[in-house]
């Protein structure tokens, strides 16, 4: 990685960790106040059709096919042509988003019946249909929120684009400590969806103000007869069709969990958000910083520079992923102990979450690389083949979840996710040989195989510490915070070690990225 792309990747990374920690205190406050309950699930499953309707849209679909036609009309001169495009985007996908509310909030009480049918718990529903109607407000702001990401990644501006979901996370974590208390006996979750909006104010409010400094205003033009932003369609598009059908497996999984287990999608939720806090840390953080540059690249034909960036890209994810995800199904159990098990949060919810969570980690290499591998070919302005093959894996997805749910209950579904993980990467490292040529050259294989070997001493180290965190249930929360700390850190400095002693690059990467 370069030094520069290290720079901003540091910078994203500490915004990723802010933001991933708030994650993770914000499903600890809400998992404190309302516990492994019928509300939580209520909660999690209203939010399915809220999210579906912002990846519909926009969602993570937008960067990608914005970021280079935008990038590319500034880099020609054009920056009036630039602008237009961005305003003519804002315009187009505020209308869709409108019209989809509008829709969802009419066939709110349909949609919850349909999805918790193999469910019999009327109050759930209920609850379910009224904090969906509140949430459907949250996507509007969230795509608004989500060009001017893209707008100030263009500008290599990472740090305010990487902080706001921090501020995110705040207005939600505010929602669970002092707006559900107002609500009365039952209705507490009102308050979390109050503050979920509250979320997405800020999510937007954070980067508006630099983006309309940048040069965002409005164009008295009719949006859809600009070339460019037909263009942006153009890419966004199949985009997101791939992201609605992962979007649309997901929530088939989230509405199975609710049949497979009591607080099923409760557990299945608080494993995930466990899962993607090394996946975002490391993976999104990088992904999110090399793709202007791989974008670059591309549009200047350097196949040879493009290579290597995705190459040191994804071996700098690997490296801190392939350990994490082995450290963390080892302790997953006092760890899920040490995040949730407080308040209203029962030990039989963290059984069921932590095994939930070691399926989920089989797969944490693969989902990590989802961060990257795609982005070559948005980079190339090829949304197409990435579509074809996610849908092609969501196919696999829904049908291994039902065959392995069948099997072994709810964490089947962590399972067929991993495995449909593991397949889209694959297949999509084929399609893009079968494009440029790309390959895994010898370093990276002798890096594969230095990373599996600290990995295994690191493994090994965790077992040899099992003393320490044997009987976590009947240890306090202080006393089995230090515990695990020590166990982890002394961990990762085994990985460590064995990888200076093996002379691993990204370990001199690291170094630099500390002492900046």
């Amino acid at each position: 990685m370069s030094s520069r792309l290290a720079r901003f990747a540091a910078i994203t990374a500490l915004a990723f960790v802010l933001s991933r920690l708030l994650g993770l205190v914000r499903d600890q406050v809400i998992a404190w106040r309302f516990g492994d309950t019928n509300q939580f699930d209520a909660y999690v499953l209203a939010f399915q059709i809220p999210d579906t309707l912002f990846i519909l849209v926009s969602g993570g679909a937008l960067g990608t096919a914005f970021i280079p036609v935008f990038t590319g009309l500034l880099h020609s001169g054009d920056e009036d042509a630039a602008w237009r495009m961005a305003y003519g985007v804002v315009v187009v996908l505020g209308a869709g988003l409108v019209a989809l509310i509008g829709l969802a909030w009419i066939f709110a009480p349909v949609l919850m019946q349909e999805g918790l049918a193999r469910r019999d718990a009327p109050e759930t529903r209920i609850l379910a249909t009224g904090l969906m109607r509140v949430l459907l407000f949250s996507p509007l702001l969230l795509a608004m929120g989500s060009i001017a990401t893209a707008i100030l990644q263009s500008f290599d501006k990472f740090g305010v684009a990487a902080f706001a979901p921090a501020a995110y996370n705040v207005g939600i974590i505010g929602g669970a400590l002092f707006l559900a208390p107002l609500f009365p006996n039952g209705y507490g979750m009102y308050g979390v969806a109050a503050g979920v909006l509250v979320g997405t104010f800020f999510f937007l409010a954070f980067q508006l103000p630099l983006t309309l400094r940048l040069g965002l205003r409005r164009f008295s033009t009719t949006p859809l007869r600009d070339p460019n932003v037909r263009t942006t369609l153009r890419l966004l598009f199949p985009r997101i069709l791939g992201q609605s059908a992962i979007q649309l497996s997901t929530l088939i999984t989230f509405f199975l969990a609710a049949g497979l287990a009591e607080n099923g999608p409760t557990a299945y939720r608080l494993a995930f958000t466990l899962f993607v806090l090394p996946v975002g840390l490391f993976a999104t953080s990088v992904g999110t910083v090399a793709f202007p540059s791989m974008s670059r690249e591309a549009e200047q034909a350097d196949t040879a520079t493009f290579a290597y960036l995705l190459r040191r890209s994804m071996r700098a994810i690997l490296f801190f992923v392939i350990p994490g995800s082995v450290g963390l199904a080892l302790l997953r159990l006092p760890i899920t102990k040490l995040i949730y098990q407080h308040g209203e949060f029962s030990a039989q919810g963290t059984a069921l979450t932590a095994n939930t969570l070691t399926y989920f980690c089989l797969g944490m290499w693969a989902y990590a690389l989802l961060d990257i591998v795609p982005r070559a070919f948005y980079a190339m302005q090829d949304t197409r083949t990435p579509v074809v093959i996610a849908l092609g894996v969501v196919v696999l997805d829904v049908a291994l979840s039902f065959f392995l749910a069948s099997l072994i209950g709810l964490g089947g579904l962590a399972l067929a996710f991993a495995i449909a993980s593991m397949v889209q990467v694959i297949a999509l490292l084929f399609a893009l040989n079968r494009r440029t040529g790309f390959t895994l050259d010898p370093d990276t294989l002798r890096f594969g195989l230095k990373a599996g070997a600290g990995t295994v001493v690191m493994a090994a180290t965790v077992l040899l510490t099992h003393p320490l965190w044997r009987g976590y249930q009947a240890l306090s929360t202080v006393d089995l915070l230090f515990r695990l700390s020590g166990v982890i850190s002394a961990a990762a400095g085994a990985y460590l070690l064995v990888s200076l002693l093996l002379k691993q690059e990204e370990v001199g990467t690291l170094r630099r990225i500390v002492r900046r």
